[in-house]
C-alpha cells in the first residue's frame, strides 16, 4: 500500500509541469504602433516567424492588434491564422483558425482599442527545436493589417526559450514569400502549455519509481 501511495505521489508531482502555462513570444506591454499591411486584397499575406527551445507546446492563445492606412472604419472583417513549418511558411499548414468580426481602422494614433485576444485551437502544437511561421490572411479587400510593437519591442521570453524570427509577405497565397525582416516585430502575446514534462519534474517521477522498485525487491528479500 505504501509503494503505491508513493508512486501515486511521484506522478502528481510531474502532473502541474504538463500542463502549466507559459508565455512564448510577448512584446505587449510596449504598445502598439503603425501597421503591416495585411491584405490589400485576398491574396496577400503576412507571416511572423519563430522558433521553439527545447520543449514542445501546445499553443494556447494569441494576442494582436489591428490598424490601417484609411480614414473610418472597416467592420465585419475575418482573419485567418495558420500555423506553417519553417520561418518562411512551407507545404501544408499545420493547423488554421478563422477570427471573424475584426475591425481595421484609419486612427493609427489610437490603434489599442483594436485588441484581440483569442483561444486556439488544439491543432496548434510545436516540436521542441523547430522553425514555424504564425501567417495571418483577410477573406476580403482592406487597406488594414496586423500593428507592430512601438519601436519594434523585441518578441522574446527568457524562460520558454523560444526566438522571433522575422517578418515577411506574400502578395500570390503564399506561392512565393519577400524576404524576412527580423528586426520587424508584431505587437504580439503568444501563450501555450508545454507537451512534455520539465527536467525537474521528469527526476521526481524517475526517483518515485526507483523508490517502488527498491521497496518491492526488499519485500522480496524478507
Amino acid at each position: 500500500m505504501k509503494s503505491k501511495l508513493f508512486l501515486a505521489l511521484a506522478l502528481a508531482a510531474c502532473t502541474p509541469s504538463l500542463h502549466a502555462a507559459t508565455t512564448l513570444l510577448d512584446n505587449t506591454s510596449a504598445g502598439a504602433n503603425s501597421a503591416a499591411s495585411l491584405a490589400t486584397s485576398t491574396t496577400r499575406s503576412i507571416a511572423f516567424g519563430f522558433s521553439t527551445g527545447s520543449v514542445g507546446y501546445s499553443l494556447n492563445s494569441i494576442k494582436f492588434a489591428t490598424g490601417g492606412s484609411s480614414s473610418g472604419e472597416q467592420t465585419g472583417n475575418s482573419v485567418t491564422l495558420s500555423l506553417f513549418s519553417g520561418l518562411t511558411p512551407s507545404g501544408s499548414p499545420i493547423a488554421s483558425q478563422t477570427f471573424t468580426d475584426i475591425v481595421f481602422t484609419g486612427l493609427l494614433n489610437n490603434p489599442n482599442q483594436y485588441i484581440y485576444d483569442q483561444n486556439l485551437s488544439a491543432a496548434f502544437t510545436v516540436n521542441p527545436n523547430s522553425d514555424y511561421s504564425l501567417v495571418f490572411s483577410s477573406s476580403g479587400n482592406t487597406s488594414g493589417g496586423i500593428l507592430t510593437a512601438t519601436g519594434n519591442a523585441s518578441l522574446s521570453d527568457g524562460t520558454s526559450g523560444a526566438t522571433y524570427g522575422g517578418r515577411s509577405f506574400s502578395s500570390n497565397s503564399g506561392d512565393t514569400w519577400s524576404a524576412r525582416f527580423p528586426s520587424s516585430t508584431p505587437y504580439l502575446k503568444l501563450t501555450a502549455t508545454s507537451s512534455v514534462p520539465e527536467p525537474s519534474t521528469s527526476l521526481l517521477l524517475a526517483l518515485g519509481a526507483g523508490g517502488l522498485l527498491t521497496r518491492r525487491r526488499t519485500s522480496r528479500k524478507a
